[in-house]
């Protein structure tokens, strides 16, 4: 798909210039990206029974059972990650920006 945007012009000798390959993959890492984070928000939506937009520790358990996150961290860590101080409340931005600072990232939204 990716192949017919392409324009004879960004071919050189038939072969794609390195700019325009490192778009094309720059632009499949991103659409990859959000389609996991609207995934991960949909799921918080439906794990989020009373709509405020936060999600307790119980919640949680739910949401990472609901995306089978894979990797090395569980709920029990993960909700230690997220809320150190046991407040009982994780918001979304709060969960991608901790997720995101993991070293398995990748494989967590997997």
């Amino acid at each position: 798909m990716m192949m017919a945007r392409l324009k004879q012009e960004q071919l050189i000798d038939g072969q794609l210039h390195p700019s325009v390959l490192e778009q094309l993959a720059l632009e499949y890492i991103l659409r990859k990206h959000c389609e996991k984070l609207k995934i991960a928000s949909v799921t918080f939506k439906q794990v989020d029974t009373d709509e405020d937009g936060i999600i307790n520790h119980e919640q949680l358990y739910v949401f990472v059972e609901k995306l089978n996150i894979k990797g090395e961290i569980d709920a029990d860590e993960l909700t230690q990650l997220l809320d150190p101080f046991s407040t009982n409340c994780i918001t979304f931005s709060q969960l991608v920006e901790k997720v995101q600072k993991m070293p398995n990232f990748k494989e967590v939204f997997a």
